[in-house]
């Protein structure tokens, strides 16, 4: 992901290695796996922040480097979904809460 306001990864645990990446209007997802785990980093902007938390596991409030999160455990699957100005986070996987958090404090303007 490259050009004006695109974000990437400084941080991804052992293991995991890009898998695709889908670059739509307003939104550009970047898929990870490894065997049959996977973290998606997507990156959406001028939409309005949405989090699917019905019947979750554990929703909390968590800070993303200087900007408010949202911490979502549904079974397996975790979510870390944050804004920076206009553009919306989010980071998904079936690995560590922890590592998510980490992968998310990690990411960075490319440019």
């Amino acid at each position: 992901m490259t050009g004006k306001g695109a974000y990437g990864l400084t941080y991804l645990p052992e293991g995991f290695s890009f898998g695709e990446m889908q670059d739509l209007d307003s939104q550009k997802i970047v898929t990870y796996f490894s065997g049959t785990k996977f973290i998606s980093f997507a990156q959406a902007y001028n939409v309005i922040t949405q989090a699917d938390t019905e019947n979750a596991d554990k929703v909390e409030q968590i800070k993303i480097n200087d900007s408010e999160g949202l911490l979502v455990v549904k079974g397996k699957l975790t979510s870390v979904i944050w804004n920076i100005g206009d553009t919306l986070f989010t980071v998904l996987g079936d690995c560590s809460t922890e590592e998510l958090i980490n992968i998310a404090n990690g990411i960075k303007p490319v440019i």
